[in-house]
């Protein structure tokens, strides 16, 4: 069991990208098996058309923002390249430095595909979704992207934090 949790979590690292696949795909599925075991709306399908419709708004802003300071972090993150170095040891350091950087781009770059489907879905959805009960596709991709964004936020926003923490420190 130990070596099995080590393995998974040495996958993670080299894939960081899965950070916020893996909420999303597993909330999809939750809310599939839910909806077809015929239990009715859960969630943000079940709450009124107008607070839906106001949490709709509200995702759209606060995703348009969002997906423009990560667009900004990728950049930024792809502007460092590994300092140059006569030493050995500190050119492979660099080296492993930026190809953990280029992880925690993907990362980002994940997150802002489920900014933007965030995004596109809440906007069709604040057009479409008017009836008692939320539309359960647009209601699940709404909530699925949200959960998937904020884990990938939260993580690439601490890889970031180190990210700079470490080009600030000038030998």
């Amino acid at each position: 069991m130990h070596t099995r949790l080590v393995r998974m979590l040495l996958w993670l690292d080299k894939n960081l990208w899965a950070i916020p696949t893996i909420p999303f795909v597993a909330f999809e599925v939750s809310l599939a098996g839910i909806h077809l075991t015929g239990h009715g709306p859960v969630l943000l399908a079940m709450v009124s058309t107008s607070a839906r419709q106001e949490t709709y708004a509200s995702l759209t802003n606060t995703a348009s923002a969002l997906l423009g300071f990560t667009i900004a972090a990728i950049a930024v993150l792809a502007a460092f390249p590994p300092r140059p170095s006569n030493n050995a040891a500190q050119r492979a350091s660099e080296q492993r430095l930026s190809a953990a950087r280029t992880k925690l781009m993907a990362s980002l770059l994940a997150t802002s595909f489920f900014m933007l489907t965030l995004l596109i879905t809440s906007t069709v959805a604040l057009a479409v979704d008017s009836k008692k009960v939320g539309n359960p596709l647009l209601v699940a991709l709404v909530q699925g992207s949200a959960l998937a964004v904020v884990f990938g936020l939260l993580v690439g926003g601490v890889g970031v934090l180190f990210v700079l923490l470490e080009r600030s420190n000038i030998p």
